[in-house]
């Protein structure tokens, strides 16, 4: 179950002399270049370590410092004959391969349906999942004639003059599998991980995580941002010292300590197992009758694909709001509760505001001080009073506020909801005071934010006109 990106009458050739930690069997190694002199007579060996040295740093470049994943393509959709149709894309895999399909290929789904791993049975239906994978793939081509002596039956006449790098795709049983997440320390530390308590694989991860989030959000907001940055960079440099004991046995011969051989140990390349790229998941929802197999519904999921995004772009990104690490004591981005003000909406009677918000919040924040209402018409504004204020989560987290009399009509509504002050809105997890309006830009949650919405009493006129 397997296509590659060239014809398949292309003939393959012996394996070629390789490092040991690269696949392909193409000649790649970083770290022995060749030191040509005069008169130095060049054999076959010596051209392959020319050429495998920048081809085995361009690999080692790629798999640590981009990752495997996919940078362009890769568009998947169901084709006629229970087949599966592949658009051409660019990847690179954990070995730092490039992997380029040329030309949209079809993989048949008839060999994957006929299989029964990776599928669950509902009632006269049943659910086969699978991945589609993107796999290096090298071979020799180009044969021509070689200086040989006629007479030398031992030897090849004619050798392969070009290596053909492909990709093979791959129909894979069973779910994608979930990706192995390299920096722990680092996406704890940006809440991009949650801090595992009690789980031994990554417990001294965890603590220093805590350590390094308790450091950022103690320090002056002034200077919390050098205090992240500076965290980062220790937890970057935690991840990347590896575990003491990779090898066991120490240079003494004992067990348990550094043996300062370990890079040898584990490979020079992130990725040891398997270096397929992911490209998506798929589920097909088949029904076996009469001996056929009918395709009912195929879905296509690219969740588990994971994209590499260009300098450029990154570089743009970092410029975006800093993480609300910056502000949020021990809690992840967007925790603090915040008033969804689209869906603000004043009731029939025109004394009722409904105001949702987007997490829990404290019952007992919620008081009458806490919501302030006015209006602006012919007589300019008016604070109107409040009746009662309650905090509801029948159906979402939502403020009602009941007011003495109704709005009118064409008034401007000014609404506050309090997050800052002696007595704000405040939430329930975390405890962090309101943060204002969501989609707009907050400050520190130990701050909060007052939301504030103001917009005509439209409501009203067109419950009038539709009334009449």
């Amino acid at each position: 179950m397997t296509i590659m990106n060239e014809p398949s009458a292309r003939k393959h050739g012996p394996d070629l002399p390789s490092d040991d930690d690269n696949q392909g069997n193409i000649p790649a190694d970083p770290f022995t270049a060749l030191n040509a002199a005069y008169g130095m007579l060049l054999t076959d060996k010596d051209f392959q370590v020319m050429g495998g040295n920048p081809r085995g740093k361009m690999m080692l470049h790629n798999a640590h410092l981009h990752g495997m994943g996919v940078m362009r393509g890769f568009r998947m959709r169901r084709a006629p004959g229970r087949k599966l149709q592949v658009d051409p894309g660019l990847a690179v895999d954990g070995r730092g391969h490039e992997l380029l399909l040329k030309t949209s290929h079809c993989l048949d789904l008839e060999d994957l349906l006929d299989a029964d791993n990776g599928s669950s049975a509902t009632g006269d239906t049943r659910t086969v999942h699978a991945g589609v994978y993107a796999c290096f793939e090298a071979c020799m081509t180009d044969p021509v004639p070689t200086l040989v002596d006629p007479c030398d039956v031992t030897r090849r006449h004619d050798e392969y003059s070009r290596i053909l790098e492909t990709c093979r795709l791959e129909l894979r049983p069973g779910p994608c599998p979930a990706s192995t997440l390299q920096f722990p320390r680092v996406r704890m530390l940006l809440g991009l991980l949650p801090l595992t308590e009690g789980d031994p694989a990554v417990a001294e991860a965890t603590k220093d995580a805590r350590h390094a989030r308790r450091e950022v959000t103690a320090a002056e907001p002034a200077n919390r941002a050098r205090a992240l940055r500076d965290q980062f960079r220790r937890m970057a440099t935690l991840d990347t010292l590896g575990p003491p004991d990779d090898c066991g046995t120490g240079a003494d011969g004992t067990t348990g300590q550094p043996c300062g051989e370990c890079l040898d140990h584990f490979g020079l390349f992130p990725i040891s197992d398997d270096d397929a790229v992911v490209l998506a998941g798929i589920e097909i929802e088949v029904r076996d009758s009469g001996g056929q197999t009918e395709i009912l519904r195929l879905q296509i999921s690219y969740d588990h694909r994971n994209t590499l995004l260009p300098s450029s772009v990154i570089q743009e990104l970092t410029c975006g709001e800093a993480p609300a690490l910056l502000h949020l004591p021990g809690s992840a981005i967007g925790e603090a509760p915040q008033v969804i003000g689209d869906k603000v909406a004043a009731g029939p009677d025109g004394r009722t505001l409904t105001i949702p918000v987007t997490k829990p919040l404290h019952r007992r924040s919620v008081q009458r001080r806490a919501v302030l209402v006015s209006t602006l018409g012919e007589r300019g504004w008016v604070e109107e009073d409040t009746a009662n204020v309650i905090y509801d989560d029948a159906e979402g987290p939502a403020i009602i506020a009941e007011l003495v009399r109704s709005l009118p009509d064409d008034a401007i509504i000014r609404l506050v909801i309090k997050g800052t002050g002696p007595t704000p809105v405040y939430g329930s997890d975390p405890a962090v005071p309101l943060a204002g309006v969501s989609g707009r830009r907050t400050g520190p949650s130990h701050e909060g934010l007052d939301a504030v919405l103001t917009f005509p009493n439209i409501d009203q006129l067109r419950l009038k006109e539709a009334a009449s």
